[in-house]
């Protein structure tokens, strides 16, 4: 993807019975690091700040004033917007309690 000539290969031969590792132009430089928001692990929420997008979403904030409000309130977090936009997915899940909308709102009007 991004023109790297490093290649690694590992065959298995049955002669030997052995696995053979063989590498292509092994310098393996000029690449930056990613940066950690691009690791989902490093963007996990806590029950701490998955209860405050809660309540910021139950008032009506949008995402991207959720991810401002969390990173100021935890510098550490990095969060992206997607990851608001699953944390809501999964609050409307558990507020709908297995039922559909349409279900959901029915069950309110009676």
């Amino acid at each position: 993807k991004c023109g790297c000539p490093f290649r690694l290969t590992l065959r298995y031969h049955k002669k030997d019975g052995l696995w053979h590792l063989n590498h292509t132009n092994p310098t393996h430089e000029g690449h930056e690091a990613s940066p950690i928001f691009t690791h989902p692990q490093y963007r996990r929420l806590t029950i701490q700040q998955f209860n405050y997008v809660d309540e910021l979403s139950k008032a009506g904030a949008k995402a991207l004033h959720i991810v401002a409000a969390l990173r100021e309130r935890w510098p550490e977090c990095c969060v992206i917007r997607r990851d608001i936009y699953n944390a809501q997915a999964l609050l409307r899940e558990r507020d709908l309690k297995g039922r559909t909308p349409i279900q959901a709102l029915l069950d309110e009007l009676k």
